[in-house]
Order: C-alpha cells, then structure tokens, then sequence
C-alpha cells in the first residue's frame, strides 16, 4: 500500500476540523457583531438620513425664502426707484411753483411800490390842496374883512357923500 498524501493529512483531520469549528465559531461570532455594527450604523444612517431630509426641507425653504426675500427686495428696490422719481417730480412742480410764486411776490412788490409812491404823491398834493384850501379860507376870511372894511368905508363915503351932497345943497341953497 502506498501512502497517499492525504493519509498523512487524515491523523490531522479532527484538529483541523476542530480548528475550522473554532475559526467558524469566531467568524460567527465577529459576523454578528458585523451584523451588530451594521444594524447600529444602518439606524446612524436611518437617522442621519432623516435629519439630511430635514436639513434639505429647511435648506429649500431657505432657499424659498431667499427668493422671496430676493422678490420683496426687488419690490422693495423699485418702489424705492419709483417713489424718488415722484419725489423728483414733486421736487421739480415745488421749483416751479416757488418760482412763480417768487415772480409774483417780485411783481407784487413792484406793484406795491408803485401804489406806495402813489399814495405818497397823492398824499402830498391833498396835503398841498389842504394848505392852498386853507390860503383860500384865509384870503377868503381876509376877503370878508376887506369887504367888511369897503361897506364900512363905502358907508361913510355914501354918509360923507350925503353929507357932502347935503352941504353942497345947502351951500348952492344958501347962494341962491
């Protein structure tokens, strides 16, 4: 008989058995503290997936109100825009109302000047007619003095012309 390789190997079988059991005893073990670690991990994984889902809800609705934000901006930004083009225009038809207006103050004044130098003429030649009115009083009172005086002296010449006619009569009387 002739040895095969093998019965040598034969005499080693039960260790080697033996050895595989245990090896297979220790993988089983390791595996199902694998299968631990990837159940722990899954639910790590579970988990992590869910708070990326929330991150990503929040992540969007940022980005939604970004871009709300970005629109109410833009609103914003040309409400801005057209509210300093009414304040331009309002700005402008304020300058041009104070414009006119200061023309009309200008021309106001020059009429108020005009009517202050009118009232300061006229004035003056009321205060002259006044005056020559009160030197017509005067020479008409100087007058009614005079013409007081002539009656009275027209008086005594018609007295001393009667008198003078009465002694003519007498003396012409007397003669003849």
């Amino acid at each position: 008989m002739k040895f095969s390789p093998a019965h040598y190997l034969l005499p080693l079988l039960p260790a080697l058995v033996l050895s595989t059991r245990q090896d297979y005893e220790e993988l089983e073990k390791q595996l199902k503290e694998v299968f631990k670690e990837r159940s722990t991990i899954l639910r790590q994984l579970t988990k992590t997936s869910r708070e990326l889902d929330g991150i990503k809800v929040n992540l969007q609705s940022l980005k939604n109100d970004e871009q709300s934000a970005k629109t109410d901006v833009q609103k914003l930004l040309e409400l801005g825009q057209k509210q300093r083009e009414e304040m331009k225009s309002l700005q402008e038809a304020l300058q041009n109302q104070l414009k006119e207006t200061s023309e009309k103050a200008e021309k106001h004044q020059a009429t108020i000047n005009f009517l202050k130098t009118e009232v300061e003429r006229k004035s003056k030649m009321i205060r002259d007619l006044q005056n020559e009115a009160q030197q017509l009083t005067d020479l008409e009172q100087k007058l009614a003095v005079a013409k007081n005086e002539l009656e009275k002296a027209a008086l005594d010449r018609e007295s001393q012309m009667k008198a003078m006619k009465e002694t003519v009569q007498l003396c012409l009387t007397s003669v003849f």
